[in-house]
This record gives C-alpha cells, sequence and structure tokens, in this order.
C-alpha cells in the first residue's frame, strides 16, 4: 500500500494532540474524516496504530518538518543571507547600474561587490 500524506498527517495530529476530538479541531477536519485516515493506515498495513505511537512520531514530526522546508524553499519564504551574483558586461563598472536595476524587484537587494 502506498502511504497517503493525508493520512500520515492526521495520525501525526492524533499522535501530538492525544486524541481524536483534539486532533480533529487542531486540523480542522470531521472527526469522521479522520477516523477513516486513521482506519485506512491501519487496515493498509495491518497494524494497529496506536501501538507503533512513539515509534512512527519522530519519523513524521521529520517527514513533516522537511515537507515545509520545501514549501518555504519553493514559495520564496525563507530568507538567503548569502550568496554570489556573477554579473558581466562589455561595459566598464562604472557604466553599469546592476544595483540600481535591482531596486524594486527584490524585498532586499543584495550588497553587490565588483572586483575587477
Amino acid at each position: 500500500m502506498a502511504i497517503s500524506v493525508a493520512h500520515l498527517r492526521t495520525f501525526h495530529g492524533v499522535a501530538l494532540e492525544g486524541g481524536f476530538s483534539k486532533a480533529a479541531r487542531a486540523l480542522s477536519i470531521s472527526q469522521s474524516t479522520l477516523s477513516i485516515h486513521v482506519s485506512a493506515l491501519e487496515e493498509g498495513f495491518g497494524v494497529t496504530l496506536t501501538k507503533f505511537a512513539l515509534d512512527v512520531l519522530p519519523i513524521t514530526s521529520r517527514l513533516f518538518e522537511c515537507m515545509d522546508e520545501a514549501e518555504d524553499l519553493l514559495t520564496g519564504t525563507i530568507d538567503l543571507e548569502g550568496g554570489y551574483l556573477l554579473f558581466r558586461s562589455h561595459r566598464s563598472a562604472s557604466d553599469c547600474s546592476l544595483y540600481d536595476s535591482l531596486q524594486g524587484t527584490v524585498p532586499r537587494p543584495p550588497v553587490v561587490a565588483l572586483c575587477a
């Protein structure tokens, strides 16, 4: 059986919240939907998740931290603290207005250092 991220997130919520009612409220889903998700995982793998909650929770925690990090990166919400911009031009550095060009295009224009 392929693992559904939605089902894992539901299980993760139950394990974190310590119960179905609290998890349903925290996840903003109905308790019946929550029960269906957990039952699907249990039936799909032939296990009772309450027996494995302490073993699975650290894994799902890492999974969702990585997913959140990937989403942040893809949506551009991670602040980049460093990097390089390679800029080549046939004109002299004094004729280039790179910094002026970047103004207004990014929230915080990079520090620009020109090296000859």
